[in-house]
């Protein structure tokens, strides 16, 4: 059972650059405007990073993840600014 469980986890699994692409594009959809849209996803990700609490079987991993999703997301689409 666990193995099931594991292995369904792995296959749901993103990277941070798949992560970052899939945000964008749900907010490029929702708003048709790509700037906007880079930055609402780095809003959304901003308040998932203040807000992910590292716990003792976690050792950071979210707040890691979460960066690099940011990070992806930053250099995903020019910035005009």
């Amino acid at each position: 059972m666990l193995w099931s469980f594991w292995k369904k986890k792995q296959e749901n699994y993103m990277n941070p650059k798949e992560k970052a692409i899939k945000l964008l594009d749900k907010y490029i959809q929702a708003n048709g405007n790509s700037f906007f849209a880079k930055q609402c996803a780095l809003i959304a990700v901003d308040e998932l990073i203040k807000n992910t609490i590292n716990t003792k079987t976690d050792y950071g991993a979210s707040w890691t993840y979460w960066q690099q999703v940011k990070q992806e997301i930053e250099n995903l689409l020019w910035n005009p600014i």
